[in-house]
C-alpha cells in the first residue's frame, strides 16, 4: 500500500489532498452555516498507509473537463476518497455528506458510480506506469447524512453492519460527529 499512496502523491491534484492527520475531517462547506444539515465527519485515530482527496470540490471543479458541463450527473463525484489499508486489508473508502431528504441519497447512487469509474481510472493509471496490482483493493461506500434512521456509532463491540445495494457495501451513519473506522464492519 505504501508504493500505492506514493502513486498517488504524484497522479493527484496536490489541490485535492486532505492533509495526512490523526484526525482526518472531511468538510461540507455548503453547509458550513446550517445545523439542521450534514455539514463534517471525523475520521479518528487514522495511522498508517492511507491518502485521502476530495472529489467534489468547487474550487477544484468537475470529475474532468473533457465531460460535457452540461451534463450535470456525470460530473458529480462523492465529497472524499480514502485509499487505506486495515488489517492487512487494501480499501478504497467514498465518503458522501448528505442532508436527509430522501432524494438526495438516491442522488448519491449516481454520485457512488461517477466517482467509482474515476477510480477504476486511477487504479488503472497505478497498474500502467506504477506497475502495482490494485486488483485487491476492496470498495465501501459511506453515507453520512442527517436522517434519524441512519447508524450512530457507539463506544460498544457492536461494528455498524452495511446494506448491500446493486453489488455496493454501503454504510449509512449519522454526520457531524468523529468516528472511528474500526466502528464499520468492513469485512
Amino acid at each position: 500500500m505504501k508504493k500505492i499512496v506514493q502513486m498517488l502523491t504524484e497522479i493527484i491534484n496536490p489541490d485535492a489532498a486532505i492533509a495526512k492527520s490523526p484526525l482526518l475531517r472531511i468538510n461540507e462547506p455548503a453547509n458550513e452555516n446550517d445545523n439542521s444539515k450534514c455539514q463534517y465527519i471525523e475520521f479518528k485515530q487514522m495511522k498508517g498507509q492511507y491518502f485521502a482527496f476530495k472529489l467534489d470540490d468547487p474550487e477544484i471543479g468537475r470529475i474532468s473537463n473533457y465531460l460535457n458541463p452540461s451534463k450535470g450527473e456525470i460530473n458529480r463525484g462523492c465529497d472524499a476518497v480514502i485509499y487505506i489499508k486495515i488489517n492487512n486489508r487494501k480499501y478504497v473508502l467514498f465518503i458522501e455528506l448528505k442532508s436527509h431528504s430522501q432524494s438526495g441519497i438516491k442522488k448519491v447512487k449516481k454520485q457512488f458510480v461517477n466517482s467509482e469509474l474515476f477510480i477504476d481510472y486511477i487504479n488503472t493509471l497505478i497498474r500502467k506506469y506504477g506497475k502495482l496490482n490494485t486488483d485487491d483493493i476492496e470498495k465501501r461506500y459511506f453515507i453520512f447524512c442527517t436522517r434519524p434512521n441512519a447508524s450512530k456509532p457507539t463506544d460498544n463491540n457492536k461494528k455498524i453492519q452495511p446494506r448491500t445495494e446493486e453489488g455496493r457495501k454501503i454504510y449509512l451513519c449519522r454526520c457531524n460527529q468523529t468516528v472511528y473506522l474500526k466502528s464499520f464492519d468492513l469485512s
